[in-house]
């Protein structure tokens, strides 16, 4: 079976000598799970080979340090857009407004895991056996794009950087104009790192309590 490494603020480091043999330094321990088909596909990127490279990494999150991040992106799937999601912007009611959610049916905010994003495994996976059940408003955050590899300088702050980009989300929902869904209505589910990442978005909340976390 080919695994891939799965990060939860964790990371190991290896190589392999002239004589094949393999080494591993290890900072924490790592999980290892299946690679899905659209995993195996993703064009192979250069793996970092030390812990300088980590620290040097050109894949770290780059300025603005600010929220919205223009590589942390939420897309919006309905029954009728599960193929293609609307991209809201948080900066701009009438990105909600004039989309396909709608405040008669329930939310998921969906947190990817390291090395996801909104059109792999299992995101794909949850849309589709949701809408088979019924009428939902489920709202990918797509972070794949912002890091490529774990970048060791910024891997505890990186999380928490997610977590207010998460929650400014959850606010732009509980004061839209139009379209308003209270905290307490929504239903967070989070994967990898992604689970962790909703741990920390109720820091950040001005006002009221997620409804619910998975």
């Amino acid at each position: 079976i080919e695994v891939i490494h799965r990060f939860l603020l964790l990371i190991d480091i290896n190589y392999i000598t002239k004589d094949r043999t393999c080494f591993f330094f290890t900072i924490t321990k790592t999980f290892l799970v299946p690679v899905s088909k659209s995993q195996e596909e993703r064009p192979q990127e250069k793996r970092p080979q030390s812990v300088r490279d980590l620290l040097n990494t050109t894949s770290c999150i780059q300025p603005p340090y600010r929220c919205p991040h223009p590589k942390m992106q939420f897309y919006l799937y309905t029954r009728t857009t599960q193929e293609k999601g609307e991209l809201i912007n948080t900066l701009d009611n009438d990105s909600l407004t004039y989309s396909k959610f709608n405040t008669k049916h329930p939310t998921k905010v969906v947190v990817h895991g390291f090395g996801g994003g909104r059109n792999l495994s299992p995101s794909t996976d949850m849309r589709k056996a949701y809408f088979t059940r019924g009428n939902y408003n489920i709202i990918i955050v797509d972070y794949g794009s912002l890091v490529k590899e774990p970048c060791l300088s910024q891997i505890e702050w990186a999380p928490r950087f997610a977590g207010l980009c998460i929650a400014q989300l959850i606010e732009y929902l509980q004061n839209h104009p139009v379209k308003s869904v209270p905290p307490e209505k929504l239903h967070t589910i989070g994967y990898s790192v992604g689970a962790h990442i909703l741990g920390l978005v109720a820091n950040y909340l001005h006002e009221g309590k997620l409804g619910r976390i998975t």
